[in-house]
């Protein structure tokens, strides 16, 4: 019978109190938790969560006869804790005071490595021994190639602060031992660098309790206010006071100054000595252990009034009359901050009192917490920071136990799921529910991992694609990628959240139909945008506006940079709708950034957990579907936001291509079975919207290049799709990956503008402007006399210009009078393109000095025989202005429609032909376009708010899209 086991039985569990020595409540909890856990969860490892001070060492030491080990071996984080274990084991100084032992307890056989293991008969020799102690380092380096220890040879791990386990050195000496059970004692069981500490969690033992059993006592932060710049020399001096004062209080207190650097403290000693009367020892890791021990012997001795240590003591130090810190370089991470705070805090010593932790006021955050700023009360905020952040890895061990986990057979390596840590980003839909069993076969993709959980309906696959490079023909060469898919269904807002490192439109329409119960939908713009609901302080990084105005120039315009959100106007708002963002701003009292962008996509510029990923997309849905009314308070606000309509509020006049459609430039490619018969460019192709058979429910869309034509529909409810089944197949090739032509266009729909200045952007309606912010300048209003040139300004044209003429006395229709004033300004090319599918009534060209300048002038007669408020002749003829800017985006489109609109009709020159047209279409200067609306029923004196606004509408679409002002020529 080995040591442990032969003397189970004399294992007492006597309770502390007032009178009578015994275990504490948390040593008590503990020991009877690692029963519990082995008796359930042999082959886990036991997490035992104890704040510093509490008493985890006796705990260590007795789990070894509770479990009755055959050999055990423990892993200790410094030299200085190693040899207080080792004391502990030999002499069992705590249990025997404790009465958890009899004094006449024989001890174990207790063996300090103290220097690296270097043979396999250093491994052997620790048979001979009941328990061996020893630091990672030591204990690794036996552990290699040329030689190992039997994993048979502990049956028992002990980790003191088990924190560290994550690391190569400590996670390869306890993987060794495979058979053996582990226990991983902390006080803080997260890491900064979030890596797993593998276990469950058998005992929690938080730190409000710790303050209940009075095991942890009060401590505060006091603030060192000072206008000097050396601040060092201030918190000495500080430091002084607070010493004297506890001492002459009858306290007996000791302190610590504590710094970053070995130069630092060096500085610092020499500082202390000179400027304050503290008689003050350094010690850093360079110094010997038995040095060190010395000095901690004389400060426990009253020879000293404190140490000034660098970054040490902060595991396995007990000194209770530790109270007072000199803080002149803070710890940064909570875990360290926790662990350097509870040295201060212990209470089982006489005459001591609160621990005071003195420091400059900073704006570190840890935690989430600023600590050191003024009026921090760090009796709760620690309580809170440690509990929090323990709950929380609590509960993301509870989810990811969840997941039913499968790995590939031909997968050898080993995929902690804790450590899957995919971007915040996600593509949003609405359905009915999700289907976790969906399978998933991918030509060329590998399942090599596969989790599913039910409880949390969420399911995870990691992918690997093995493909060789496309510059090399043998298959000596091969790239091996892989590729993440996260999907979430939360019940409660009835959402599908995708997360795929894979982000092509094919994939995404793949994965949600695999997914997706019922019908699922993206979410529109309006409902994304909630997502910066109850976000303060907004600092906007990047804006995408889409233009409102047709055939502009510029279609969408970014605006980045820190507060991009600065240069947004009111009049931004008239031109511009809501296109993608990205801000930072507090969320719940958190730092968070968020964007979002066209297709359902958000994003936040961070990697979590699964756990904690599903979180924040449970955040972000309860926003989506949420009545919250998003209020930045900033230069964002003046943006349209889109809205789901079923049907078009105005009649659709023309269509651009999406923004992508222009960055990406992607081809089209044709494809008769597998012949490819053209590949041209999508740009190339002319968006034709067929006015006449549309509808408000249904709009007729025709792509067309040359003599092809590929007929569509669009409607609120299917989106895109044929009209007339093409002759082909047609494909969009963007970036070597080809995506069906309807699947392309619903994902990167045209802009479709409307009549009165409305638009349809990524399937969504966006109202046309507010006419209070367009009011038109009168002085602009050119007065012709139509009286004078003998017109009928209700007359626009004669259709039989002889005989209806004659019937009207011989008066001239306004066609009639403008062409006579424009010949007579002598332009060297004037076209006459009144008709079905003009580009515009008349057509002036001239060269000028600088530029070629082109006119277009679209004449609507008056609705009576006196100028007045003819709304619906203005309006009408405005649009016509809006639907003409499509034929004039640059020279080469503008001179392809005119030579194609007077192709076998010369007579529409009244002036030049088609080879002076060319000539002037083909000069190296810049050119300009300008606009002219001719309504004789328009007047400056009679003008109406409703007239006005349309004409500063349209006006400010043509300046927007870099035109010329708008010319008006009325009465």
């Amino acid at each position: 019978m080995t040591y442990f086991s032969s003397n189970y039985n004399r294992i007492n569990y006597p309770i502390a109190t007032e009178t009578a020595k015994g275990l504490r409540n948390a040593q008590i909890g503990a020991i009877h938790a690692i029963g519990s856990h082995f008796t359930l969860f042999k082959d886990e490892a036991a997490i035992v969560i104890m704040p510093t001070g509490s008493g985890k060492t006796a705990v260590l030491n007795l789990s070894a006869y509770l479990l009755r080990a055959k050999r055990v071996l423990v892993i200790s984080s410094s030299v200085m804790v190693r040899g207080q274990i080792v004391e502990e084991f030999s002499q069992l100084k705590t249990l025997k005071a404790s009465n958890v032992f009899h004094a006449d307890l024989p001890l174990p056989k207790v063996k300090e490595i103290k220097s690296p293991i270097k043979s396999l008969e250093e491994w052997e020799a620790l048979k001979e021994f009941d328990v061996v102690v020893g630091i990672p380092n030591s204990i690794n380096e036996g552990i290699n190639e040329t030689f190992s220890p039997e994993v048979d040879l502990f049956d028992l791990i002990l980790v003191d602060e088990a924190h560290h386990v994550p690391a190569f050195t400590w996670t390869n000496v306890v993987k060794r031992f495979t058979n053996a059970n582990k226990i991983f004692f902390t006080a803080t069981p997260f890491r900064r660098d979030k890596k797993e500490i593998e276990g469950r969690v058998a005992f929690n033992y938080p730190l409000t309790k710790a303050y209940e059993d009075k095991i942890f006592g009060k401590i505060g932060y006091y603030p060192v206010i000072t206008d000097s710049h050396d601040t060092d020399l201030a918190i000495a001096l500080q430091a002084e006071r607070t010493f004297i004062q506890d001492k002459e209080a009858g306290l007996k207190h000791y302190m610590m100054v504590r710094t970053e650097t070995k130069e630092e403290a060096e500085n610092l000693s020499k500082l202390y000595s000179e400027r304050t009367s503290l008689k003050l020892k350094k010690v850093d890791s360079t110094l010997a252990y038995s040095t060190i021990k010395k000095t901690i012997e004389k400060l426990k001795a009253g020879e000293l009034d404190g140490i000034i240590c660098v970054d040490m003591l902060g595991e396995g130090f007990d000194f209770p009359n530790l109270k007072i810190a000199a803080i002149h370089s803070p710890k940064k991470s909570l875990a360290n901050t926790l662990q350097f705070i509870g040295r201060f805090a212990r209470t089982n010593a006489e005459n001591i009192g609160e621990a005071k932790f003195l420091a400059i006021p900073n704006d570190i955050i840890i935690g989430k917490k600023k600590l050191y700023e003024e009026g921090a009360i760090w009796d709760e905020i620690i309580k809170n920071l440690s509990e929090e952040k323990i709950e929380e890895e609590d509960e993301i061990k509870n989810v990811v136990d969840s997941f039913e986990k499968k790995v590939a057979a031909t997968f050898k390596d080993n995929i902690s799921f804790y450590n899957l840590n995919p971007y915040r980003h996600v593509k949003i839909y609405k359905a009915d529910g999700v289907n976790l069993d969906a399978k998933v076969e991918l030509n060329g993709l590998h399942i090599i991992y596969n989790a599913i959980s039910r409880e949390h309906n969420a399911v995870v696959f990691i992918f690997r694609e093995t493909e060789k490079p496309k510059w090399i023909a043998s298959d000596d060469l091969v790239n091996i990628n892989h590729f993440f898919l996260l999907v979430f269904y939360d019940e409660k807002t009835k959402l599908i959240f995708i997360h795929s490192s894979i982000k092509t439109i094919q994939f995404y329409d793949l994965m949600i139909d695999l997914f997706g119960v019922g019908t699922p939908k993206r979410i529109s713009k309006f409902e994304l945008n909630k997502v910066l609901a109850d976000v303060s302080n907004p600092e906007f990084f990047n804006i995408g506006m889409q233009n409102r105005s047709a055939n502009s120039g510029e279609s969408y315009r970014t605006s980045a940079g820190p507060n991009a959100e600065k240069v947004i106007t009111k009049s931004h708002g008239k031109n511009y709708a809501n296109g993608h963002v990205f801000l930072k701003g507090i969320d719940q009292g958190d730092n968070i950034t968020i964007g979002y962008s066209t297709g359902s996509k958000v994003w936040s510029n961070a990697y979590d957990k699964i756990p904690n990923y599903i979180k924040w997309c449970q955040h972000i849905g309860a926003k989506i579907v949420s009545n919250k009314v998003v209020k930045t308070n900033t230069g964002f606000d003046n943006l349209a936001i889109g809205q789901l309509v079923d049907v078009l509020p105005y009649a659709a006049l023309l269509a651009v291509w999406h923004k992508d459609v222009f960055y990406q430039t992607p081809f089209l490619v044709s494809l008769n079975g597998d012949e490819i018969i053209s590949r041209p460019e999508l740009l190339d192709y002319d968006i034709l919207i067929d006015t006449a058979n549309s509808t408000l429910s249904q709009v007729w869309i025709d792509l067309v290049l040359d003599d092809e034509i590929i007929s569509l529909t669009y409607d609120f409810k299917n989106h895109f799709q044929y009209r007339i089944t093409p002759d082909y197949n047609y494909q969009v090739e963007e970036s070597s990956h080809t995506t069906d032509l309807i699947a392309y266009l619903n994902e990167n729909p045209f802009s479709i503008f409307l009549d009165n200045f409305a638009m349809i952007s990524n399937h969504e309606y966006f109202e046309p402007p507010k006419e209070s912010e367009f009011r038109f300048d009168t002085t602009r209003i050119i007065a012709f006399d139509w009286a004078n040139e003998n017109t009928d300004i209700e007359r626009e044209f004669y259709s039989n210009p002889v005989a209806d003429k004659a019937a009207n006395g011989n008066r001239n229709s306004i066609h009639e009078t403008l062409q006579a004033k424009l010949l007579a300004d002598n332009y060297p090319v004037l076209i006459y393109d009144h008709g079905s599918g003009e580009i515009a009534d008349f057509i002036s060209i001239i060269e000028l000095t600088d530029r070629i300048a082109i006119t277009l002038y679209h004449v609507k007669g008056s609705g009576g025989i006196n100028a007045g408020d003819r709304v619906g002749d203005v309006y009408e003829v405005c649009m016509q202005v809006v639907k003409s800017q499509s034929w004039t985006p640059n020279k080469n489109a503008f001179a392809k429609k005119v030579l194609g609109r007077t192709e076998d009709k010369p007579q529409k020159f009244l002036v030049g032909n088609k080879h002076l047209f060319s000539q002037l279409m083909n000069k190296q200067k810049l050119f300009s376009f300008s606009f002219a609306v001719v309504q004789p029923g328009i007047s400056a004196d009679s003008i109406s708010d409703r007239i006005s606004y349309i004409l500063a509408a349209t006006d400010d679409s043509l300046v927007t899209n870099g035109y010329e002002s708008l010319r008006v020529i009325g009465s």
